[in-house]
């Protein structure tokens, strides 16, 4: 998991069902549906398919325009090597949970 300046934590996850889990978790310990974003197979409520888009969109809170993956990951404050990393485990399939922390990112860390 990593955090960003913007009190984001995104996990990455080797199945749905343990993004699931880690889902419920997040929620039993006070997290809400608005502060979670799930993006893999199965995305459903409001996930138009393209995480990244669908993240620049949450970030910003206007729809955003396609690119690079990593650049967009850079562009919303991570590392080249940070978002390189979470752009190939995403085209590799594996499902990822991003949580806005609201300032308790200890808490979705934890999880």
């Amino acid at each position: 998991m990593s955090t960003t300046a913007r009190s984001t934590v995104i996990g990455v996850f080797t199945d749905q069902a343990m993004a699931d889990q880690a889902i419920n978790d997040l929620k039993n310990i006070g997290f809400n549906s608005n502060q979670i974003r799930y993006f893999g197979p199965g995305a459903t409520g409001g996930s138009s398919g393209n995480f990244f888009d669908d993240l620049k969109s949450w970030f910003t809170g206007q729809p955003a325009p396609s690119g690079s993956v990593t650049n967009d990951l850079t562009g919303m404050g991570m590392s080249n090597d940070e978002a390189q990393y979470y752009a190939n485990e995403y085209r590799n399939g594996h499902p990822m949970v991003v949580v806005n922390t609201a300032n308790h990112q200890q808490e979705a860390l934890g999880i």
